[in-house]
């Protein structure tokens, strides 16, 4: 703060400007801070908010050659039978097992999480193996980590920060937290920039 009547006169227009906004940026920050980002906020009692109603169509699990896929209500596959195990859809997305590795699928059948096999040729002329994996792959590009799907949503590792996807793929919280739990019963517990707490959507899709 500007306390002589000196300092305020030598001050220009131009300097005065930029510390209203130095000023302005430092509030907004603050603000951003207790408020959350842009898709998120802060909760302060997770007791309060209550887990959104599964509504989502479901699809049907099929065998067929020891392999499973799903089926419409007509009994159309929407995935061909290719994975070894299967589970039951909830909030429109299923993990599955593609060769010995979990990714997800969403109800529109679409892959939205699959890994990113490390391949090799153990002869020359020979076929590619799968020797392991290299992280995962999603709608966003490669992740290195996933904690798997609670209430549509699933915490994921890219880079050295944790967000969080929906069911399309697509980040619904951008990478940003030092820690990421599952969202249970509308909430998630995270470190954001030290601060440990617990969060909520503003807008669930």
């Amino acid at each position: 703060m500007i306390s002589k009547k000196s300092n305020l006169k030598k001050m220009t227009k131009g300097n005065l400007r930029n510390c209203i906004i130095a000023l302005a940026i430092g509030l907004a920050a603050v603000g951003c801070e207790e408020q959350g980002g842009d898709t998120w906020k802060w909760v302060k009692n997770p007791d309060n908010i209550t887990a959104r109603e599964d509504k989502e169509e479901k699809l049907k699990q099929k065998k067929e050659n020891n392999l499973w896929g799903y089926v419409d209500q007509n009994d159309e596959w929407v995935f061909e039978p290719k994975f070894n195990s299967v589970s039951d859809f909830s909030y429109g997305v299923a993990e599955v097992d593609l060769l010995g590795y979990k990714a997800y699928i969403n109800i529109e059948g679409k892959m939205i999480v699959q890994p990113n096999f490390n391949m090799t040729m153990r002869s020359f002329g020979g076929p590619m193996t799968i020797t392991g994996i290299n992280g995962y792959e999603c709608s966003e590009g490669k992740i290195e980590k996933i904690n798997g799907f609670s209430e549509g949503y699933a915490a994921v590792l890219s880079g050295t920060k944790w967000g969080y996807i929906g069911k399309n793929g697509y980040f619904a919280i951008s990478p940003q937290f030092e820690k990421a739990g599952n969202f249970v019963n509308g909430t998630a517990r995270v470190t954001y920039q030290d601060k440990e707490g617990y969060i909520t959507l503003k807008n669930f899709d």
